[in-house]
């Protein structure tokens, strides 16, 4: 049985905040990543779950040149986005990131997508695989694993997945890239927790720069 999140996880209520914060609100995460990417000559993206293309919105807002392209498991939630954005409509593909074959690109981007889905690992692969510059990792760290399964708060069960620091920076040393790890503005600088059905269970989110090293392996 898949876990993945989807719209059929959150329902009606969490699509019509998405569609407010589409139309109202500047996402902090957004912004956060765009003024790390600035320091970085890039060409091209790969947003991974784009969802409703909330990073093209700020990349729209800050008049960027980047070659954007997103991918969502979720037709829902990128159907949303393309209400505001039509130009997307080629812009896009509806694939599970565990074995669609991404396009090459200088800068791949996954915001709250590896929380969430079966199979973590293959997708990692995947990105190390097309990502020729910069990783940017928007994740729940700490120093050892966890998986869970959450079952409250929404209609059907869902991956909340945590990952050790160590564990992920050799994983990402092995295939070529160094790691930073970057407190994440939107959850106080990682101080604000997600509860998942037990107060026993926290995450706490980080940003994870992956930059191709230099160095030959």
């Amino acid at each position: 049985m898949s876990y993945t999140y989807t719209s059929e996880t959150v329902g009606r209520r969490i699509l019509n905040l998405y569609k407010h914060r589409l139309n109202n609100v500047r996402l902090t995460w957004c912004q956060q990543v765009l003024n790390i990417l600035k320091n970085f000559s890039i060409g091209t993206i790969n947003d991974l779950g784009c969802n409703y293309f909330q990073l093209y919105k700020e990349i729209k807002i800050r008049n960027l040149k980047y070659n954007y392209f997103g991918y969502d498991i979720d037709e829902n939630f990128v159907n949303l986005g393309l209400k505001k954005f039509p130009e997307l409509k080629k812009k896009y593909k509806i694939k599970n990131l565990e074995n669609v074959k991404l396009r090459k690109t200088d800068c791949s981007i996954c915001s709250a997508v590896l929380t969430h889905v079966d199979k973590p690992y293959k997708v990692l692969k995947n990105i190390f695989f097309s990502t020729k510059k910069i990783i940017i990792l928007r994740t729940f760290f700490d120093l050892k694993k966890s998986n869970t399964i959450q079952r409250k708060s929404v209609l059907k069960p869902c991956n909340v997945n945590q990952f050790p620091f160590k564990k992920i920076s050799n994983l990402f040393k092995k295939n070529g890239f160094d790691t930073y790890f970057v407190l994440d503005e939107a959850t106080n600088y990682s101080r604000k927790f997600l509860k998942v059905d037990s107060i026993k269970n926290k995450r706490f989110m980080y940003i994870l720069v992956g930059i191709k090293s230099s160095k030959k392996n």
